[in-house]
């Protein structure tokens, strides 16, 4: 997502699953935009699509972000998913490392001259670690194997 209010550009990640799985919902990001145009008549909002769990399309995002806006503002990096079956990437990844941490640091990076140009500029990752305390987890990653390969597949880590 894109939106512009008051001067403002920001740049937001979001991401819909279904059965745990990611899918593209740009028409309900259109919207959402709708709505949001009913409050603020004056935002300038662009909905595109994006696939974090997809490299090529992360880039293809950004490039083409960067054609039309050259500064942002703020990056809210907010798309995630949790407690998804045993899966990969398009590029081979453990899902949930793959698109809730690599995509983003991918898209961030990208992007950093542009947010660099919008100083003073924010990036904010968001994240939650209350399914690890419901689950009786102590929230910690195995950085040793990030992507379940020495060990069982646990959706909950």
């Amino acid at each position: 997502w894109y939106w512009s209010c008051h001067r403002s550009a920001a740049c937001k990640t979001g991401c819909q699953c279904r059965n745990g799985l990611p899918y593209s919902r740009v028409s309900e990001g259109e919207t959402c935009a709708a709505d949001i145009r009913k409050t603020y008549p004056s935002a300038k909002i662009e909905v595109r699509e994006l696939d974090l769990g997809d490299l090529s399309s992360v880039r293809k995002f950004a490039k083409e972000f960067l054609v039309d806006h050259d500064t942002i503002h703020a990056l809210l990096n907010n798309a995630g998913v949790m407690a998804c079956p045993p899966g990969k990437t398009v590029d081979g990844f453990e899902t949930q490392i793959g698109i809730n941490h690599l995509g983003h640091f991918l898209l961030t990076e990208l992007l950093l001259d542009a947010i660099k140009k919008g100083a003073p500029s924010r990036i904010v990752n968001v994240s939650s670690c209350f399914h690890d305390e419901a689950m009786g987890k102590e929230g910690k990653m195995d950085f040793d194997d990030l992507f379940f390969e020495k060990r069982k597949y646990d959706k909950w880590e």
